[in-house]
């Protein structure tokens, strides 16, 4: 275009890989479509909407899943091409991680010492795997056109045609343009992968501390394991989903302990390796788990009898069962992991839900990664509510 100033991009752009197309290098705006299922049941219409942006002359045009990784990935490539100067967020706001409102937050605020997004309600806004400068290159490089929560193709079609407009145009409260490309040399770089998890990570000291004696603990669990085999023990644990305790429990104060349901799919996976971390690592006399599926399997999964056994608990003889409103009635809070919809619905039932990835034919590193995320997830929920076993000190 004459008299708008454009330049190359960085060499290798776009630097990331993901589900997104590529237009006109030259082209003022990218696309970001919220993509709020799993990949692979992406609905025809958000695929459109993708099309349509690079039909219509976007740079870039894809989908965003997550407040961190997938937000990392988004800043590499734009910092790579200084030619974008818009980025257009669309598609449904997903309510497991917010991303919308955590690309607000990041335009408007940015990241604070801790590498958190300021302001972001989503639960791990945090960027660990960017330099700052990539985030203050990005902020100062690109304004946002938030439509956010709508899905309109020809919508997202008049955003993208207004952005690229030699002279200033309405588009509702925005007037677009073409300013050229940001003055300063692309940026090129990947992001570190040193954080793959940013769930897991502590974010403060007490949490440190707190991941620091949840693993004394699961040493001494573990220790006392192979103490017992190597003495001849019959079994190292118990051959159910809730691991035996050392210390007895008075029947009369354990019957007012409240009772925590964790749920899923099958009942051969999260949700035992859930119940038996809690059951382990919390004092009976306050709180107890059990677990059930919607559409129970046969088995606990063999890959994760393995992973569990090598921190000293052992699922091998725990059965799967169904998850009913009876049973549900038991519990006082319900902790679903991906059973979703199916889930029965109990009033006055206190539910949360814990979006984990299910180990079933997963390889045994990744196995042992969702397994230590659930593992950091009943621990945090011990701790929240007091129920756990573990004392300042390390004391039980």
């Amino acid at each position: 275009m004459p008299g708008i100033a454009k330049r190359e991009p960085a060499e290798g752009y776009p630097p990331e890989e993901g589900c997104y197309l590529r237009g006109n290098d030259y082209s003022p705006v990218a696309v970001a479509v919220i993509l709020k299922w799993m990949r692979e049941k992406t609905p025809p219409d958000i695929e459109h909407l993708v099309r349509t942006a690079v039909e219509r002359g976007a740079a870039l045009a894809g989908t965003i899943q997550t407040e961190n990784v997938g937000l990392e990935k988004v800043v590499c490539n734009i910092v790579a091409n200084p030619n974008i100067r818009y980025l257009v967020v669309c598609g449904p706001e997903s309510p497991g991680h917010l991303v919308g409102d955590a690309l607000r937050a990041l335009v408007k605020n940015g990241v604070d010492g801790h590498k958190r997004i300021i302001g972001a309600k989503a639960p791990t806004p945090y960027l660990f795997n960017i330099p700052d400068s990539f985030v203050d290159r990005f902020r100062r490089q690109v304004s946002m056109v938030d439509l956010v929560d709508e899905g309109d193709s020809e919508e997202i079609g008049r955003a993208v045609w207004s952005c690229y407009q030699e002279q200033p145009v309405p588009f509702r409260d925005y007037r677009l343009y073409d300013p050229g490309a940001f003055p300063d040399p692309p940026l090129s770089g990947r992001i570190t992968w040193r954080v793959t998890h940013p769930e897991r990570e502590p974010k403060t000291e007490e949490e440190r501390q707190r991941r620091g004696k949840l693993q004394e603990l699961m040493d001494r669990v573990r220790k006392s394991v192979e103490k017992k085999s190597k003495n001849g023990g019959k079994e190292a644990v118990s051959r159910s989903s809730s691991p035996p305790v050392p210390a007895p429990v008075d029947p009369d104060r354990a019957s007012a302990a409240t009772v925590v349901l964790f749920a899923c799919g099958h009942n051969a996976g999260r949700s035992q390796m859930a119940a038996a971390f809690f059951n382990a690592l919390a004092d009976p006399q306050k709180a107890r788990a059990i677990s059930a599926g919607t559409e129970p399997g046969d088995r606990v999964h063999p890959e994760v009898v393995d992973a569990m056994k090598e921190v000293g608990i052992d699922l091998s003889g725990a059965k799967p069962r169904r998850l009913t409103s009876e049973l549900a009635r038991e519990a006082r809070i319900l902790v679903t992991m991906g059973c979703g919809a199916a889930c029965p619905h109990v009033p006055g039932l206190e539910r949360m839900d814990w979006p984990l990835e299910d180990p079933r034919g997963q390889p045994p590193d990744r196995v042992r990664e969702i397994r230590d995320a659930v593992r950091e997830r009943v621990a945090r929920l011990l701790s929240e509510r007091g129920w756990s076993r573990i004392r300042e000190g390390g004391s039980r």
